[in-house]
């Protein structure tokens, strides 16, 4: 090959691709991102509804969206939610309250710091996202 065919060859290429309609190419790159999961559905699906993978163990897909239907058209959903969203809040709001009082603390006293300062530093050793296995361990 010569330097001519090596040069030509991404061009060639690049006009092929440019023939192609845009609306197939907008639409591959819109499907393609769902395809694996989609994939895992069905076959989580096949398995659950052939008896492969216990239904009380695993339910299948379809199972989770009967419920998830039984459970917004019930109203129970909304409740739940509504309680957890509450749950959440009052966790992160006294959390926040106390680590803002705790800085204000070790801000202001030596004494305070010295104190806290160990259990501080063992924390920020830590990732956050590693914290959250420990407390739900301890939980």
């Amino acid at each position: 090959m010569n330097k001519t065919t090596i040069v030509a060859n991404p061009l060639l290429k690049r006009r092929a691709w440019s023939k192609i309609p845009f609306q197939k190419v907008e639409a591959r790159k819109w499907i393609s991102p769902f395809l694996i999961p989609l994939a895992i559905l069905i076959i989580w699906q096949l398995f659950g509804q052939f008896g492969e993978v216990s239904k009380t163990v695993l339910p299948t897909p379809f199972d989770i969206a009967t419920a998830t239907y039984k459970l917004i058209i019930s109203g129970e959903l909304v409740m739940h939610l509504k309680i957890s969203t509450i749950r959440a809040l009052s966790g992160f709001l006294i959390g926040a309250a106390a680590g803002l009082i705790a800085g204000i603390a070790v801000g202001f006293s030596t004494r305070t710091e010295e104190v806290l300062d160990p259990t501080l530093a063992y924390d920020s050793a830590f990732g956050g996202s590693s914290l959250v296995y420990f407390m739900v361990g301890v939980w």
